[in-house]
């Protein structure tokens, strides 16, 4: 058992291990919980319980090491590897549809302790020739790299999937361009992002998968705002909208209303924007989906803050920060700073505004800086010169600097309304 946990990254739970470590040989799983409180009673393993009173385990790295070494004589790490790429590949594509809905906390939470043995098991899937264990499981986590800011890592695990799968079948190629293109949206790399939409619309249609097909029709509109091309943009848009309301997906639906408000929020069509966000609103309180939920208020409080209606402006971003905080989502509680930002400064609390600007600059930093179309590019700095023009340089600075110092904890906090993270 000791050499076995070796193929463990970042730590495992019990039933992991019993799982992936079990049934070799003679070992069961009885003999698994017993034999990893031997190891803990020795100091080999480590073992740590949360506040929620859930246990994980792990190795130092020297000790995973020599393990590490031990299954290599032993003859069985081919087997025991393939055995973690199954068990983590059973959990990913448990996690999919639960990302989405009411459990969304749970699981996302679930996979990020879990991330480290999710990357490998894409590693040591590729590292075997099974690409196609790669892409489900890449299949799988897209969103979840999304919401928790991690789009590099899927971004480079997608493209080494793509590389060294040359010969997937239609319907896995295209569900990993889409895995790409999730994680490529908001980088700037909007041409790119096209290509691949329609890379992957040509081979989900090949394949008869009107699934993937849906995502990567929505995606390739939101390319398209990205570029300025608000036609094609709702052309797709409205496409992909129709296709997922022909297969009962309320989560995809939303998620494509709330892109579909950019184009008359853009125009000044306010009204339309707003019906379409409120259809979107409507539709995640019945899938649970914080994301789509955050981005259809966002709208709601951009049109209230160009309204001049600050107070509202003000519940929507904080009802929209609210639901970001709850999933983790660095990126969208940063743009929900930057708003709550604006609504400080129009009503003459420029140091306020610039913490919350600053709080906002250093969580973009950490994940990336990632432009959605749905956010207005150009408010923070709108705020931030309004701002200094009211403070003066040297207040300024300071206030932003109060602003960048916040955890993300206390940068929620005191966007919320609760100013003692931070004092005067």
């Amino acid at each position: 058992l000791f050499r076995r946990l070796s193929v463990f990254a970042g730590g495992w739970t019990l039933e992991a291990a019993e799982d992936v470590c079990a049934e070799v040989d003679d070992t069961d799983a009885g003999d698994v919980v017993l034999l990893l409180g031997s190891l803990v009673e020795q100091s080999l393993v480590v073992a740590e319980t949360s506040p929620e009173g859930l246990t994980r385990y792990r190795m130092l790295e020297p000790v995973r090491q020599y393990a590490l070494e031990k299954l290599e004589e032993s003859g069985e790490e081919d087997e025991a590897r393939g055995r973690h790429a199954e068990y983590y590949l059973a959990l990913a594509e448990e996690a999919e549809p639960r990302i989405k809905g009411g459990e969304q906390v749970e699981w996302l939470d679930r996979l990020e302790a879990e991330n480290d043995n999710l990357r490998a098991a894409i590693g040591r899937s590729l590292e075997s020739g099974e690409a196609p264990t790669a892409v489900r499981i890449g299949w799988s986590l897209s969103m979840y790299w999304v919401m928790r800011a991690r789009q590099s890592e899927g971004r480079l695990l997608m493209e080494q999937t793509l590389a060294q799968g040359g010969d997937l079948p239609a319907q896995m190629r295209a569900r990993a361009l889409w895995a790409l293109a999730a994680c490529v949206y908001g980088s700037g790399n909007n041409e790119w992002l096209v290509a691949l939409c329609e890379e992957g619309i040509a081979l989900s249609k090949q394949a008869g998968d009107t699934r993937v097909e849906a995502h990567a029709l929505g995606i390739k509109g939101m390319a398209a705002l990205q570029l300025g091309e608000l036609d094609r943009a709702a052309r797709d848009l409205e496409e992909s909208l129709g296709m997922f309301r022909r297969q009962g997906d309320d989560w995809g639906a939303a998620q494509i209303l709330t892109q579909m408000t950019v184009a008359p929020l853009r125009r000044g069509d306010y009204p339309r924007a707003a019906a379409y966000a409120e259809e979107a609103l409507e539709l995640t309180r019945g899938t649970g989906d914080r994301q789509a939920g955050n981005i259809a208020l966002y709208v709601l409080a951009q049109i209230a803050l160009a309204s001049g209606e600050h107070e509202l402006a003000a519940r929507y971003f904080r009802d929209a920060l609210t639901l970001s905080f709850e999933v983790w989502d660095r990126t969208n509680v940063a743009y929900c700073l930057q708003g709550l930002a604006a609504v400080a400064e129009a009503l003459g609390e420029p140091r306020r505004a610039m913490r919350l600007l600053g709080a906002a600059e250093a969580l973009l930093e950490a994940t990336g800086t990632y432009l959605y179309a749905h956010m207005d590019h150009e408010l923070h700095r709108r705020v931030a010169d309004a701002a200094r023009e009211r403070l003066g340089e040297q207040a300024w600075t300071t206030a932003r600097d109060e602003g960048r110092a916040m955890s993300f904890e206390e940068a929620a906090t005191y966007a919320l309304g609760d100013e003692g993270a931070v004092s005067g």
